[in-house]
């Protein structure tokens, strides 16, 4: 069994699935498993928040560009279940498939099912909403 994690992650080509993934270990509940860099953490301190994992990121990385250019999402892990949300953009069962293999979205892992939120509120804009 592999490690299930979730995580943020920017989509910078969605052709080719080229991304900035930034995850953490948890457990089919959702729960962080080992240190986490509170850095990254919202306010509630059980969630990533975009901006802030940004600005943890060398600038080779982002390539000086504010953390919402890009289209960007979140696996969110709940009782068993993931739930991808994402920038409209992005939202197809490519990144479903996508996500699966990058957080380690598997039935070993107790995952029971995977669902895709687009998400087209002003949280998720990027540069392909201008």
């Amino acid at each position: 069994m592999d490690k299930l994690y979730r995580g943020v992650f920017w989509i910078k080509d969605a052709v080719n699935l080229d991304a900035i993934v930034v995850k953490e270990e948890c457990d089919d509940k959702g729960m962080f498993l080992g240190a986490i860099d509170n850095r990254r953490l919202s306010k509630a301190g059980n969630n990533f928040n975009h901006e802030a994992v940004w600005k943890t990121l060398s600038k080779k990385i982002t390539e000086g560009r504010p953390y919402n250019y890009y289209p960007r999402g979140r696996v969110e892990i709940r009782s068993g279940r993931a739930v991808i949300f994402a920038n409209a953009n992005i939202a197809c069962n490519r990144l479903i498939s996508w996500c699966a293999d990058e957080f380690n979205l598997t039935k070993e892992n107790g995952i029971k099912s995977i669902s895709l939120k687009a998400d087209g509120s002003l949280h998720y804009l990027c540069y392909m909403d201008k």
